[in-house]
């Protein structure tokens, strides 16, 4: 099944979707189970791809995420940036574009480095390397990390163990094990079923232990309005505002 052959239109295309779906695993729309769909369409196919095809798929697959996914730095450019429509749908458009390279580069390196060979897990691999590079490189960028969806899911138990990245692999490596289940790979079903059961085993584990008197704490948000933060009348509301909620827990 991975190595199924699309036109390249459709294998663009389907790739597009996949970006999409991963951002509806996200709040508010919450749909985790769809992150292993998005993976297993990404996965379709990929070893009947050249190196720059592959790339290629990947650079569709980040369009279709951070163009669904960002729409809020459209807001921040033209509400906050006072720049004009134009210039904010350039901008914004070019922020989409540079960061689905992200996952066109790591696409273009599996095709260029890896084989077959345990492909669902060198795939799975590379995705969540794709991912660590993107929180940190250039400053970082992590937004849309396909774990973060797993925080109220089964797979919730695994995130004291391994963070994000273990979930984003696990994820992953669900996409692609079941890919291999559907060519037929019966022995596939197992590892995934080994992945999302083994949290249930996890779910009485106390990972911390209170030590001393409990702390109290308050957590104040002012919510101020971000047009005029850093005037003179914004200064003054902040210092106000988080003097009197300040003042307001004691």
């Amino acid at each position: 099944m991975s190595e199924l052959r699309f036109s390249p239109l459709l294998g663009c295309l389907l790739a597009l979707a996949a970006g999409v779906l991963t951002t509806l695993t996200a709040s508010p729309f919450e749909l985790w189970w769809l992150g292993p769909v998005a993976v297993g369409l990404l996965y379709l196919g990929i070893h009947a791809l050249t190196p720059g095809q592959a790339a290629l798929r990947g650079w569709c697959f980040g369009l279709g995420l951070f163009g669904s996914g960002t729409s809020w730095v459209y807001v921040s450019i033209h509400d906050y940036g006072y720049t004009g429509v134009p210039l904010a749908v350039f901008l914004t458009a070019l922020f989409v574009a540079s960061m689905a390279l992200f996952l066109s580069v790591i696409l273009w390196l599996y095709r260029r480095l890896c084989g077959p060979r345990l492909a669902f897990l060198s795939f799975a691999g590379a995705w969540v390397l794709g991912e660590w590079l993107r929180t940190w490189l250039f400053t970082g960028f992590p937004w849309l990390l396909l774990g973060s969806a797993h925080v109220d899911s089964p797979l919730a138990s695994w995130a004291p163990i391994g963070g994000v990245y273990l979930l984003s692999l696990i994820t992953a490596l669900t996409g692609t094990l079941l890919v291999e289940f559907l060519a037929r790979r019966w022995w596939a079903i197992a590892p995934v079923a080994a992945l999302w059961l083994v949290p249930l085993a996890l779910l009485p584990t106390q990972w911390t232990q209170p030590a001393g008197e409990p702390l109290r704490v308050a957590l104040l948000q002012g919510n101020l309005d971000q047009l005029i933060k850093w005037t003179a009348k914004g200064q003054r509301e902040a210092a106000n505002t988080y003097s009197e909620l300040t003042r307001a827990p004691a």
